[in-house]
Parts: structure tokens; C-alpha cells; sequence
């Protein structure tokens, strides 16, 4: 009596084909760290439908290292039980006929060699009762990160634009794939707006086809590693958070995709965000700004640690810096500013000496930054801790105000080239003697959310550039309350707020000059408009809030 024959093979041996088991065409090449399925088919067989299987590494000399099999609990060698039994190295029966190698996190040490084997249910041997297919493991390269700031408000018709820096160092010939999600406020899953797929193909998302063929989205490749997300005119139902994730393909042997990796820029670095208030006259010692880091996207990342300070009715303005690099640089003159560093994720400033002028909200701005393949440095995050309120009582503060600012605000339109000027006047009233002045004219930038000291003018008369264009600002005093600030051969750069701010100081019986009082000016708003008429684009933000305009 003939053996019992698996589902659609004939009757008899001698009119069936060899038994056959196949593997994908090799090499495949996979990325380290990512979860891998190697399948195996055997046809052609007689014998039991379900048919069992055994997985092995090919060592040299054809010796063989045992992983998995359906049928031997034992099989598996003593120096990979470990990895078995935690499921790293599984198997997944596809069918009566089919069996999948997983690795549920595959090692560049898993590189080699793998054979399918199919023990015998054939009346007679014939065909091929195993195959071997190579796994090459390769370093992970692929890196994705967004180039922008955490958040921005924009309204109605406004134009945003997004990019994204996507680039693999791989020495094999992959292709990249890059979308832009939306993840709006009542999305309970992320919408994928717009993807450049692996053939540089423009995919819009679903629900976003119309947008797409109206042109109020659309997606570049900008030179080898920028993935630019525009849209013209966002509305209501753009607000959200924005993203981008890469995929890196590999094209097989069989001609078939692969996906081999992917990223997408989540910022994972939070920053303690305890508040504080503090009273002036309880800290003429000092006061610390603690900045803690709780948490990471990347342990091979460092640091960028900013601290500023808002003062009454103005943004803040960069008041110390601590670089990747370790450079520090203080951009206040009149006070030792102390920096600290007691731990990798713990960095403090301490202000001394706290006098009325120190007043305001002072908080740390963390950059992230890791360095890629390339040797090139890329942001992966930003966050800002809570703020330290630090103020003095009401009474004290109007008993000091002795001068007062023109709070006006001025508008200059110039050419690209052109020099522009800003005066800032005092209104002292009678002058005393025993009163000096100090200034810092600050500048912000259209998207800037904190201000950049240019220069400053001690009360003793020392002036002090903060910036690398020093050679293109001239300050003069042409009496002795009015300052005044020429900005030569404008740039398109130049454009934003400008606004001065001045300390009062006074000659105390001791002969010290002790600071009294503080003022500043309207803002002056500077637009400089290009010789060519080239168009200004203003980087967005990370998290979009959509402001209607009716």
C-alpha cells in the first residue's frame, strides 16, 4: 500500500518530482538590532502533510552548530540555549510545509551561514533535503533627525516648512524612504501626510490627496540629506505635532525590497520642569539655576546648555553658555556668573551677589547633539526647564525707577547694503552726578524665541561686542543720555527686533557704584529687503499651533 502523500502531489514517486527545499536567494543583509525572518519551503515530498524542520549555523568544514527544530527539544547547542530559551532565536511555523528562522534582535556576530533541513518522509531518497541561504549583518547607520525648533504658533495662511535630515553611512547600496506624520490632536494614530519613497517617487498620505494636488503640500529632496515638508497656507486642522520617519531598503538577490531599517525623530530628552519664586531680599548671597537632565534620545549624545533671563515686559536674552565642547562664555559683564557640572546629566548656574537689577525669569535651554558617521554634528533634541521667578517687592521697586525710555516702537525699511540707525534716549530728569548708566542693545531674530546680546556699555564706560559681526556695528554716546548704534552694510540676517535696555547705577558713602534701576526702550523693528528679491524662508517649529485669524 502506497505511503500517505502530502496535499497536491501524485500517487506515486515515480511520477512526482524531487523532493525540494528552498531558501530566499543570498546574501540577505540585515541591520543589527532589528528583528529578522529567514522563511524555508519544502515541496515535492511524500509522506506526512506537516512536515518538520531543523535550523543550523554552518560552521567551517561544514560542521554544524544546532539552533531550533520542530520535532527535538534538544536539538539546540549548549552555547545558544541561552538565546533560545529567551526567545532571541525562535521559529514560526508558517504552514504544513514552511518554517520561518526568527531573530527577534539580530547581532553582527549572527553573520554566517544557515541551513534549512527537512528530516526524510520519502519512500525513497530523493531531491534535496536541505539548503543553506548567508545572513550578512551590518553596523546601523541610518540617522534621522529634525532640524528645528520644538514649537512655533502660526496663523491661518501662514507658510510653514519643515526638514528633516535623513543619511546612512552603509557600505551596501541601499534606498532611503522618508514620510512626514501629522499627529493631530484628536488623531488617535499618526497621519502620514507625504512620503518620497525609495524610487524618489511623491506619495501624499491619505486625506491629504487634495491638498497635494492643489499644491498646498508637497516634498523635496534638498542636496543628499534634507527632506523639506512644505505647505503654503496651513489651516485649523494642520495643528499638531510633526514628524519624520526613514526607512532604509535593500534590493535582494531575488529582486525584492527589503526593509532593513528605520528611524523617526522623537525627541526623548526631557528637562526637569520644577518652578520657583524667589524673593530678592532674601538672596543677596545668590541663587543657583539647577538643570537637570531626566532623560535622553541617545546615550553617545552631549550637551549644549543655554541660561537666560526675561525681564519685565521683554523676551529673554542669552545670559550664559555652556557649549558641546565644553567652551563657557558669559555674556554678563558687571558679574561672575559660576558655572557647575556635578554630574553627566546635571548642570547649574549660580548668580552672586543679587541686586535689583538681577530680577526677572531665568531658565536653561538644552540642546542634544550627536555626531554621525560622517564625523558631522546633528541636533536629535531641545528642551527648556521650568523657570525661576526671581523678584522684589513692589514699593522697592518704583522707590529705584529715577529715569525713564521712550517705549515707542519704530519701524526702519531699508535696501540689503544699506546702513541703518538706533538711537536710545534717556529721560533722567534733573542730572546727578552720582548716577551712571549701563546698556545692551539686544536683537532678535523673526523666528528667534530669545534674544542676542550685540554689545554692551559698562557704567564705567567699557564697551563690549557679543558678536562675531563687531566689525560692522559702531556705538557712540553723543551726550550723555543719548546712545546710538549704526549697523553697516546690512544683510538679510540683520532683519528683526532691536531693542536697548539700560541699568541705572549710583555712588553709594562707600565709593562703590551699586545698580539701582532698570529700563528699556520700545523695540525697533528692522526689516532688510534683498537687492534681488529673493524670498525669505522662515524655519517652523516642531509642534505647530494654528492661530484662526476670524
Amino acid at each position: 500500500m502506497s505511503p500517505s502523500l502530502s496535499f497536491g502531489l501524485c500517487p506515486s514517486l515515480s511520477f512526482c518530482e524531487a523532493r525540494v527545499v528552498k531558501v530566499p536567494v543570498g546574501p540577505l543583509v540585515h541591520v543589527a538590532g532589528q528583528a529578522v525572518s529567514i522563511r524555508c519551503d519544502v515541496s515535492y515530498y511524500e509522506g506526512p502533510r506537516d512536515q518538520d524542520f531543523e535550523w543550523s549555523l554552518v560552521l567551517a568544514g561544514d560542521k554544524l552548530l544546532s539552533l531550533v527544530s520542530t520535532f527535538d527539544s534538544n536539538f539546540v547547542d549548549p552555547s545558544m540555549r541561552d538565546r533560545v530559551n529567551s526567545g532571541d532565536i525562535n521559529y514560526n511555523k508558517l504552514g504544513d510545509a514552511a518554517i520561518e528562522l526568527k531573530f527577534k534582535k539580530v547581532r553582527a556576530t549572527d553573520s554566517g551561514v544557515y541551513r534549512c533541513s527537512t528530516p526524510s518522509t520519502d519512500s525513497v531518497i530523493s531531491g534535496n533535503y536541505h539548503a543553506d541561504v548567508e545572513l550578512k549583518v551590518i553596523a546601523d547607520t541610518l540617522e534621522a533627525s529634525y532640524s528645528g525648533s520644538p514649537s512655533q504658533s502660526l496663523s491661518e495662511g501662514d507658510p510653514l516648512q519643515l526638514e528633516c535630515q535623513v543619511s546612512s553611512q552603509t557600505f551596501q547600496h541601499t534606498h532611503l524612504s522618508v514620510t512626514w506624520f501629522l499627529h493631530g490632536e484628536e488623531d488617535e494614530i499618526p497621519r502620514p501626510i507625504i512620503t518620497l519613497d525609495k524610487d524618489l517617487t511623491v506619495k501624499p498620505g491619505a486625506g491629504f490627496e487634495d491638498g497635494y494636488r492643489a499644491g498646498l503640500i508637497s516634498m523635496d529632496k534638498v542636496e543628499d540629506t534634507t527632506y523639506r515638508l512644505k505647505m503654503p497656507q496651513v489651516q485649523q486642522s494642520d495643528q499638531g505635532k510633526f514628524f519624520c520617519k526613514a526607512i532604509e531598503w535593500i534590493q535582494d538577490p531575488d529582486r525584492s525590497w527589503t526593509q532593513i531599517a528605520h528611524k523617526t525623530t522623537t525627541n526623548n530628552l526631557h528637562v526637569h520642569k520644577e518652578e520657583q519664586s524667589l524673593n530678592i531680599s532674601n538672596l543677596q548671597a545668590g541663587f543657583t539655576i539647577d538643570c537637570v537632565i531626566e532623560s535622553r534620545s541617545s546615550d553617545a549624545s552631549v550637551f549644549e546648555v543655554t541660561w537666560s533671563r526675561g525681564q519685565r515686559n521683554e523676551g529673554p536674552v542669552i545670559i550664559f553658555n555652556a557649549s558641546r565642547d565644553g567652551t563657557l562664555h558669559s555674556a554678563i559683564d558687571d558679574k561672575d556668573l559660576v558655572f557647575g557640572h556635578p554630574s553627566a546629566m546635571h548642570y547649574k548656574l549660580t548668580v552672586p551677589n543679587v541686586n535689583p537689577t538681577d530680577t526677572g525669569l531665568y531658565h536653561c535651554q538644552v540642546v542634544e547633539w550627536i555626531q554621525t558617521a560622517a564625523n558631522k554634528w546633528r541636533k536629535i533634541g531641545e528642551d527648556m526647564s521650568g523657570k525661576i521667578s526671581v523678584h522684589e517687592d513692589t514699593e522697592e521697586r518704583q522707590k529705584n525707577v529715577s529715569f525713564a525710555m521712550d517705549k515707542n516702537g519704530k519701524y526702519l525699511f531699508i535696501k540689503e547694503g544699506e546702513q541703518f540707525d538706533i538711537e536710545c534716549s534717556l529721560d533722567v530728569g534733573k542730572e546727578d552726578p552720582t548716577h551712571h548708566y549701563s546698556l545692551r542693545w539686544v536683537f532678535n531674530r523673526p523666528e528667534s524665541t530669545s534674544g542676542i546680546p550685540l554689545l554692551s556699555y559698562s557704567y564705567d564706560g567699557r564697551l563690549q561686542y557679543h558678536t562675531e559681526n563687531q566689525d560692522r556695528l559702531r556705538f557712540s554716546r553723543p551726550t550723555s543720555d543719548t546712545f546710538h548704534l549704526a549697523v553697516l552694510n546690512s544683510d538679510i540676517a540683520d532683519s528683526g527686533r532691536y531693542q536697548c535696555r539700560v541699568e541705572q547705577y549710583q555712588l553709594d558713602c562707600e565709593g562703590q557704584w551699586k545698580p539701582m534701576a532698570r529700563d528699556q526702550s520700545g523695540s525697533t523693528i528692522v526689516t532688510v529687503r534683498s537687492i534681488g528679491n529673493a524670498t525669505i524662508y522662515i524655519l517652523s517649529m516642531f509642534n505647530l499651533l494654528v492661530q484662526s485669524n476670524y
